[in-house]
């Protein structure tokens, strides 16, 4: 009333009450790392404890987005950011969070081969890390590319079966929940008459629930029942955890 007489005659407001009562969100920031989305936002749960900063995340802008956790207390205001190969969580409190991007720390992994075709690994590479990095997108602030953990494996020797083990290991305190899409193993032909085939076997794995020690085990892959192969390369293109790895 005393901003507009005019247009307000009275000071009683009226409003509605959702009942029941319901999670609130809002004031958003996005960012999208190699086409997987997050959101952050202000965070107020219906039960009233405390704002904090929640996000989604989701593979495509045009699917339904998975709830992954809240950080913080306070009311934030968040946005997001990439710069100098660390992700920026900045917010409206004193405490602001970054992380060096959205992947299970630490992953190992080590390959055998199989050099007498009798199911029976030889040799083993020892247990070596994988890593994926992240860097800018010319033209774009909020879309960051990945290049996914690779580990070169043409020192092996040539074989007719392979296996591959995978470790995951929680180093960070943080809960988290790794979703390995793709393992993609890359084979190169050994003999003349082989030469120019490639041969690339790929698995999926989806929402995997994460132990704080996780080993999965893949046993026998053959490429080929008439030639022998090397392997070339190993890619982890698709592995990254829900909750952002954040410290103040």
């Amino acid at each position: 009333m005393k901003e507009n007489r005019d247009r307000f005659n009275t000071n009683v407001a009226g409003h509605e009450i959702h009942e029941p009562e319901q999670n609130a969100y809002g004031d958003w920031a996005a960012i999208s790392i190699a086409g997987q989305y997050y959101l952050f936002f202000d965070f107020v749960p219906a039960e009233r404890k405390s704002m904090s900063v929640g996000w989604f995340t989701s593979q495509s802008i045009d699917e339904p987005f998975k709830w992954c956790g809240n950080i913080g207390q306070g009311q934030p205001d968040p946005d997001i950011i990439f710069a100098e190969s660390q992700f920026y969580l900045a917010t409206q409190p004193q405490m602001d969070f970054v992380s060096p991007g959205p992947w299970v720390e630490s992953v190992k992994t080590r390959v055998g081969v199989g050099a007498d075709n009798d199911a029976k690994i030889e040799e083993w590479t020892e247990w070596q890390s994988a890593k994926e990095h992240y860097d800018y997108m010319p033209g774009f602030s909020k879309q960051v590319a990945k290049s996914p953990a690779l580990l070169k494996l043409s020192e092996l020797p040539e074989g007719y079966g392979f296996q591959f083990e995978i470790r995951i290991k929680a180093t960070t305190g943080k809960e988290s929940k790794p979703v390995l899409d793709t393992v993609t193993l890359a084979f190169q032909a050994v003999h003349e008459d082989w030469a120019r085939i490639h041969r690339i076997l790929q698995w999926t794995f989806l929402n995997w629930s994460f132990p704080r020690h996780l080993l999965f085990r893949l046993c026998w892959i053959v490429p080929s029942t008439r030639a022998a192969r090397r392997l070339a390369s190993m890619q982890f293109p698709d592995l990254y955890f829900l909750p952002l790895n954040g410290y103040s």
